[in-house]
């Protein structure tokens, strides 16, 4: 089973930064994908079947914005988002059948660093922002919660924009210690530098103990004529089961 998670850093279907990256994704066949900073449209050229949480607004975004966007080959089921997690990031999570059976796919978009946002119609100033990492942080303790209630069921794989590098080269020891109690028994295998590019992303694959990865590809943020797609690397992960192998 082949997923790819990506970051479209907000540009709309018909950018040409969104029709490269989409043939991209479309090139590596995959069988689920998880996008962030993604709009209603994103997956269109995919077919399929998508979810998708419209999540926190932290600009001036379109009406077809969405913080994540879940897809797959087969339709999805037993749609779920959480209301908490939408109002800091986003969340969206299904049921799909996949060539691994029945999996669970979790997409999320952890706030990044310095994300704030006022309620509407407050006219709160700019001193009163949370300090850096706060909404981050409140995201990872609801998200153990969620994760926690759904974890019982078919395999579970998280992707999306986790906005922390894995291991930590930048950010925060609280945010990356509250990453590692929020996932729990998922083990993340987009780690380190992705080849071919040889660079970190922060864009992320965690899967559950009833699966394994197979192989790990980086997806390159640089489009055809050197200018930036989006902001940090994609990954496509080949994943397999079986979970964790033990040899004595």
């Amino acid at each position: 089973m082949r997923l790819v998670t990506w970051n479209m850093a907000g540009h709309k279907p018909d950018s040409p930064h969104a029709i490269e990256a989409m043939a991209r994704i479309a090139e590596l066949a995959p069988d689920i994908v998880c996008l962030t900073d993604a709009h209603e449209g994103s997956t269109a050229p995919l077919g399929g079947y998508r979810a998708s949480d419209i999540g926190a607004v932290w600009g001036a975004d379109a009406a077809s914005a969405r913080k994540v966007v879940i897809w797959s080959r087969t339709p999805l089921e037993e749609i779920e988002r959480d209301d908490a997690l939408s109002r800091l990031g986003g969340l969206v999570s299904g049921l799909t059948q996949t060539p691994l059976g029945t999996v669970r796919l979790i997409g999320v978009c952890l706030p990044h660093h310095m994300a704030w946002r006022p309620e509407p119609g407050s006219d709160e100033a700019p001193s009163s922002r949370p300090a850096p990492w706060t909404l981050h942080v409140s995201y990872l303790e609801r998200l153990q919660e969620v994760l926690a209630a759904m974890r019982a069921g078919p395999p579970s794989v998280i992707a999306g924009a986790f906005n922390q590098f894995l291991p930590l080269v930048w950010g925060s020891w609280a945010a990356h210690h509250a990453l590692k109690a929020a996932l729990g028994p998922f083990g993340v295998v987009t780690s380190g530098d992705l080849a071919p590019m040889r660079e970190p992303t922060v864009n992320h694959v965690a899967i559950d103990l009833d699966l394994r990865a197979d192989a790990v590809m980086g997806i390159d943020r640089m489009s055809a004529d050197g200018e930036a797609l989006t902001d940090h690397a994609g990954a496509a992960v080949d994943l397999v089961a079986g979970g964790i192998q033990i040899i004595d």
